[in-house]
C-alpha cells in the first residue's frame, strides 16, 4: 500500500514539472534571432522638402510610465495616457525630422496593449515607422507579488520614426550578462543595434539606434564592442544615436549619485571603447544631464556621426514633464560637402 501511493506521488510531482516546464517554455521561450531584417510601416508620407541640415531626437521612452521608485511600479490605464501624451507634446515641440527611441512598448500588460510607436506617429506626424522587438514573452510572472501587477505579456521594440524614406531595416541583438542564471536571461530583454538607411533628397545616411545593457558594466563593454564590429562594416554617412547607459569619460561624477548611490562609473569604459573606433567622429555637444528626469545627474544618452556627415549642435531637452525617466537628446547634424 505504502508503496503504491509513493509511486502516485512521484508520478503527481512529476506530472506538476513536467506541466511547470511546459508553461515556463509557453511564457519565456521564443528567444529572439541575433540578426533580422524587419518591416517598415509607412502610412501616408508627407511633402517635406530636403534640408542639408536634419534634426534628430534620441528618447528613450520608458515605456510611458514616467519616473518610477522601481522598474516594476505598476501603473494604471489612465496614468499611462497621459505621460504617452506628455511624451508626444515634447516631440510636437522639438519638431525632429527623425526621432530614434528606446523602450517602447507595442503590446503589453504593463501599458494596457497601447502601441506606443502608433500613438507618438501619429500625434507627431511620422509616417515611416520601424520598430525592432528586443522582448516578445508571453507572460512575465514578475515581481512576484501582487500577481495582478505582474509584468505579463510584454512586447517591446526600440523603433525609428521619420519623416524621410526609410529601407533596409535590421535588428542586431548583443549578448546577454553572463552574470545572470540561464533561466533569468530566458526572460530578460534584449539589448542591441536597430539600423536603417534613411533617404534624403539625393543624399542617404545609415542610422543605428542604440540600446546598452543598464546593469552588468561588463556585458555593457562587451555590447559596446560588438557595436563598433557593427559599425566597422558600414560604409558613407553613419549616425549613432541612443540610450548607452553609460556616462563620458569626462564626467567628473561617476559615483554616489541620488536616484541610486549605489551605481559606479568608476571601471565602466563604454563610450571610450565606441569613441575609439569611430573615424573622425562629432558627438552632440551637450552640458545637461539627461537621467534621471526628475534629478538628472548622468547623462546616458548621446549623439555620434561620422563618415561624411557632422553633428552642428546638441541639447538635453529640459520641458518634458517628467514624461519618462530620462530627458530627450536633440542634435543637429548637416552632411559635409
Amino acid at each position: 500500500m505504502l508503496a503504491k501511493i509513493l509511486k502516485i506521488t512521484l508520478t503527481l510531482v512529476g506530472l506538476f514539472f513536467l506541466l511547470l516546464g511546459l508553461w515556463i517554455f509557453w511564457a519565456v521561450g521564443k528567444g529572439l534571432p541575433r540578426e533580422a531584417s524587419l518591416d517598415i510601416q509607412i502610412g501616408n508620407p508627407i511633402v517635406i522638402t530636403p534640408q542639408n541640415q536634419i534634426k534628430i531626437m534620441t528618447y528613450n521612452i520608458g515605456h510611458g510610465q514616467g519616473v518610477k521608485n522601481k522598474p516594476t511600479d505598476w501603473r494604471g490605464e489612465a496614468y499611462t495616457r497621459q505621460k504617452m501624451a506628455q511624451v508626444t507634446q515634447v516631440i510636437q515641440h522639438e519638431n525632429p525630422d527623425i526621432l530614434t527611441m528606446q523602450e517602447v512598448d507595442l503590446d503589453s500588460d504593463r501599458t494596457h496593449h497601447i502601441n506606443e510607436a502608433a500613438w507618438i506617429a501619429r500625434g507627431a506626424d511620422y509616417p515611416y515607422i520601424a520598430c525592432a522587438v528586443v522582448w516578445d514573452e508571453n507572460y512575465i510572472p514578475y515581481p512576484y507579488w501582487p500577481i495582478e501587477h505582474q509584468l505579463g505579456k510584454t512586447k517591446s521594440a526600440n523603433c525609428i520614426l521619420s519623416r524621410y524614406p526609410l529601407s533596409n531595416h535590421r535588428r542586431t541583438l548583443f549578448e546577454k550578462p553572463r552574470n545572470n542564471p540561464f533561466w533569468y536571461n530566458w526572460a530578460y530583454l534584449d539589448r542591441g543595434a536597430e539600423s536603417v538607411e534613411v533617404q534624403v533628397g539625393n543624399q542617404h545616411f545609415t542610422l543605428l539606434n542604440v540600446h546598452l545593457e543598464a546593469f552588468d558594466i561588463n556585458t555593457r563593454q562587451e555590447q559596446a564592442h560588438e557595436l563598433t564590429k557593427l559599425l566597422s562594416t558600414l560604409k558613407g554617412p553613419v549616425v549613432v544615436a541612443g540610450d548607452f547607459n553609460s556616462i563620458p569619460p569626462e564626467a567628473t561624477q561617476k559615483t554616489g549619485f541620488q536616484d541610486d548611490p549605489e551605481t559606479d562609473y568608476t571601471a565602466d569604459h563604454t563610450i571610450q571603447i565606441i569613441r575609439s573606433a569611430l573615424p573622425n567622429f562629432s558627438e552632440a555637444p551637450l552640458t545637461g544631464f539627461s537621467f534621471p528626469s526628475n534629478k538628472p545627474d548622468q547623462r546616458l544618452d548621446a549623439v555620434f556621426a561620422f563618415g561624411g556627415i557632422t553633428v552642428l549642435s546638441g541639447q538635453v531637452v529640459n520641458e518634458t514633464q517628467q514624461a519618462s525617466d530620462h530627458l530627450p537628446v536633440l542634435a543637429t547634424l548637416i552632411f559635409q560637402k
